[in-house]
């Protein structure tokens, strides 16, 4: 079986890095000090996350799957679960810009089972791990997988996107400011090596490579 990214099914339900849209939930669900006593093993639904009014989360619903990123006490945890077809369509449905979206939205999604817990704070790459991309180029990394998501050319740093993580990486050189519309830093610098690279935050918490399976196919 091959190995799947759905970049191009993913429904993402939130974007930017692990800032709530809107809080879910209702009046009685525990406030923000109550949750350190929440355990994550208690979790066995959706709802039982929607409940917490969690407000740094990310969301996404992939052709098969939905991901549930959440910081719980200071820790990232992902959520995944397999749905149906129907599941997926009826989230798809949705109108966005209705303001029972989130209501509409939780109402789909409570019920479905986590069927996996992942800590991705416990899973952030080692400053060990992280040395080994030393000496390749920028155009390595980016064909490798990894993503460019902004600069700061007066440090010449860069950061990177990688799985669900978010990397500050320096270069060997300097790529000088263009002041011309199609101006690229990353290109600029695709023949640069790496020689220093660090941990800056979590990234895309749903990103998902997939194993692409029968069931899978059947929901395509």
């Amino acid at each position: 079986m091959k190995k799947v990214l759905f970049s191009a099914l993913v429904v993402l339900l939130a974007t930017v890095m692990l800032v709530s849209c809107g809080k879910a939930g209702n009046s009685s669900a525990p406030s923000k000090t109550d949750l350190s006593n929440v355990s994550v093993d208690s979790l066995k639904t959706m709802g039982d996350i929607i409940a917490l009014n969690i407000e740094e989360k990310q969301t996404a619903a992939y052709k098969g799957y939905y991901v549930y990123a959440f910081n719980l006490n200071d820790t990232y945890y992902r959520a995944i679960s397999t749905i149906s077809k129907d599941t997926f369509d009826k989230i798809l449905d949705l109108d966005a810009s209705d303001k029972k979206y989130d209501e509409q939205l939780n109402a789909i999604i409570a019920p479905i089972k986590i069927e996996k817990m992942e800590n991705l704070t416990e899973n952030i790459p080692s400053q060990d791990e992280l040395d080994k991309y030393i000496g390749k180029t920028c155009g390595e990394l980016l064909d490798s997988g990894w993503s460019d998501s902004g600069y700061n050319l007066n440090d010449q740093e860069f950061w990177m996107d990688y799985e669900c993580y978010n990397y500050t990486v320096v270069f060997d050189g300097t790529v000088e400011p263009e002041d011309t519309e199609d101006f690229d830093a990353y290109e600029k610098a695709k023949d640069l090596k790496v020689k220093s690279i660090k941990y800056n935050s979590i990234g895309d918490a749903t990103y998902m490579e997939i194993e692409e399976t029968e069931e899978t196919e059947e929901a395509e």
